[in-house]
């Protein structure tokens, strides 16, 4: 027994293929038939080619393949296909309703990447307030118009944003008509006027903001194209653009205005140089009580969000 089993190994050794082989067998592609014992009970497997020199399946195992799509799921190596990961640029769009200290407003969003949308937008408001100052009838126009497009970047993958974009149109504007009422009394830097009965004080007045084109940063909360589901959102933003100069006031008058009386001392402002002096002063002085930081227009809104599409991300 021990000599057979000895002659047995020995044979295995030198013909170096497995048991149950000649040992003239090449070492190139072995073929494994299908088992003699599942043969008479179970249906055939078909018999798979194994180069055993390169490490990969012949024909017969790509025909498998083939048929048998379980088959084909690389496991590592050449061919396997690496995770996909974020999402496709511009594969769902979102549009959000805001309204903010600029007035009501819309954006439009898309994907560009798992932690990045592209947003673009504009805010729209008019309001015509009727006011008194100094004693002068003010009927404004104030119209507040926007657009601008940002990037939203969400660097930690949560609803956290930051920002940087720019305000490719600034048409925010005030604008007024001034009256004063024959007789009544109105002041410019400080030295009191009588409108006159017969030519009443006029003008217009005007205010601007600054830069048309501003490069413009916010942060906030909210993803307009959740990554993790759902369509609904309500971001919120906070920010400022940089439009170069604080707002600034321009004063017009014209008419006849009166010193001592609506009918004394009576002169043309347009052709008065004290009381075109005392205009432009008074300009000045309005001038002079706006913030300097100004220059730096706050952007503050909410809005409620809808997305359209599904994008897949491992962000949120």
């Amino acid at each position: 027994m021990l000599a057979r089993n000895i002659t047995a190994v020995l044979t295995v050794v030198l013909a170096g293929v497995p048991m149950g082989h000649a040992a003239t067998d090449p070492v190139g592609p072995v073929r494994i038939a299908d088992s003699a014992v599942n043969s008479a009970s179970q249906p055939a497997v078909p018999a798979v080619d194994l180069d055993l020199t390169s490490g990969t399946s012949s024909s017969s195992d790509s025909a498998d393949k083939a048929t048998n799509p379980q088959m084909r799921v690389p496991v590592g190596g050449a061919g396997t296909q690496p995770l996909k990961t974020g999402v496709t640029p511009f594969s769902a769009v979102a549009v959000q309703i805001k309204v903010g200290v600029a007035g009501p407003g819309l954006d439009v969003a898309v994907p560009l990447a798992g932690r990045m949308n592209l947003r673009a937008g504009g805010s729209f408001f008019s309001y015509n307030p009727n006011l008194v100052e100094d004693g002068i009838n003010v009927i404004g126009n104030i119209q507040l118009r926007s657009a601008s497009a940002s990037v939203d970047i969400f660097p930690f993958g949560n609803a956290f944003r930051i920002s940087p974009g720019a305000v490719f149109y600034n048409g925010n504007q005030i604008s007024a008509v001034a009256s004063v009422p024959g007789g009544q009394t109105f002041t410019l830097n400080d030295v009191t006027y009588y409108s006159s009965a017969t030519n009443p004080v006029n003008g217009t007045f005007g205010l601007s903001f600054g830069k048309k084109v501003a490069p413009s940063l916010t942060m906030g909360f909210g993803n307009m194209i959740p990554r993790k589901g759902g369509h609904w959102s309500v971001p919120f933003e906070i920010g400022a653009e940089y439009i170069g100069t604080a707002p600034q006031i321009s004063l017009a008058l014209a008419g006849t205005a009166c010193q001592g009386s609506a009918t004394t001392n009576c002169a043309p402002i347009a052709s008065d140089p004290t009381t075109q002096q005392n205009v432009a002063a008074e300009q000045a002085s309005l001038n002079s009580n706006i913030p300097s930081q100004l220059r730096f227009y706050p952007i503050v809104s909410i809005g409620l969000s809808y997305k359209f599409g599904h994008s897949t991300s491992n962000a949120r």
